[in-house]
């Protein structure tokens, strides 16, 4: 495992998030298969989020040559914790940073398109 992604955090964001993944856009013919923190090979962008404020988020390319997209959040307020996340599959670098992120998400990246 990469040890950036050795962290409770992204062990709840990966877990949260890899139960909901979808393609980048319709028409691609991507694996949505399921994978975990082991099967990152290369990380090409990484926020650390902070709980109730920012989410976390993280672009990568997966062992198979797959990209995603990956974004996760937490709430504590009120009574209940409440955790969301999902994950974008893509082929290539491009498509998942412009069709798998909002411009919020890439500008915390500091991505620029």
């Amino acid at each position: 495992m990469l040890k950036q992604l050795d962290t409770s955090d992204w062990q709840c964001a990966f877990a949260v998030s890899t139960t909901n993944i979808q393609a980048a856009y319709p028409t691609s013919v991507v694996s949505l298969e399921p994978f975990c923190q082991e099967d990152v090979v290369e990380i090409h962008h990484l926020a650390e989020g902070e709980r109730e404020e920012e989410d976390w988020i993280l672009v990568g390319r997966l062992k198979d040559n797959r990209w995603f997209a990956l974004v996760a959040g937490c709430d504590y307020t009120g009574r209940n914790y409440q955790t969301s996340g999902m994950v974008t599959m893509a082929f290539n670098y491009d498509v998942v940073v412009r069709y798998g992120l909002s411009i919020k998400e890439r500008s915390q990246l500091g991505i620029v398109i």
